[in-house]
């Protein structure tokens, strides 16, 4: 498989890469490579949930809003701090985009940070996707080039660059056989 690069020259995250963990032997490098003078920060974070699985998707849940805080409820969420949503086709509601989970409120609702415009308060009539979000790096502030073999079988790798002054950071996913 061919490298897949992804260049970040700002705070956020890049978008999923999904790995294809049904090779015969999985054998799988990420790096990041900052330019000359870079001042960022990074993590590299993986999941093990499959982004391409139906049963990742719902459209049975609801929302609410107080300023920037947007509030998502749905019976058994199974989320984290830090784990990802990504919600899409709520009927004009402006919402179609990806957060990270700001905090749990309980096993039915869990929060996320939103611009403040919008929706109020609503039922979701499209649909929510939701992956676990876990570090492959440790301590997550990485502040230097850095490259790990993963020894693990993942689903999807993507870089966030918690903070950002100057310069960019390339993320290079290579996949092959073992």
């Amino acid at each position: 498989m061919y490298p897949i690069t992804q260049r970040l020259s700002a705070a956020g995250y890049a978008p999923w890469i999904p790995i294809n963990r049904l090779q015969t032997s999985f054998n799988c490098n990420v790096s990041a490579m900052l330019s000359s003078g870079a001042v960022l920060t990074y993590s590299i974070e993986y999941s093990l949930d499959n982004a391409q699985d139906p049963m990742n998707l719902t459209q049975q849940f609801t929302l609410s809003r107080t300023t920037t805080v947007l509030t998502i409820t749905k019976t058994a969420h199974g989320l984290s701090v830090g784990d990802w949503v990504k919600l899409w086709g709520n009927g004009g509601a402006n919402l179609d985009a990806e957060f990270n989970v700001a905090t749990v409120v309980d096993a039915n609702n869990v929060t996320v940070a939103i611009a403040n415009s919008g929706l109020s308060a609503g039922n979701g009539v499209g649909w929510m996707q939701t992956l676990r979000v876990l570090p492959l790096t440790s301590p997550t502030g990485n502040t230097v080039d850095g490259s790990y073999g993963l020894d693990h079988v993942v689903t999807a790798v993507r870089i966030n660059v918690s903070s950002w002054t100057s310069g960019t950071v390339d993320f290079q996913v290579i996949q092959g056989r073992g």
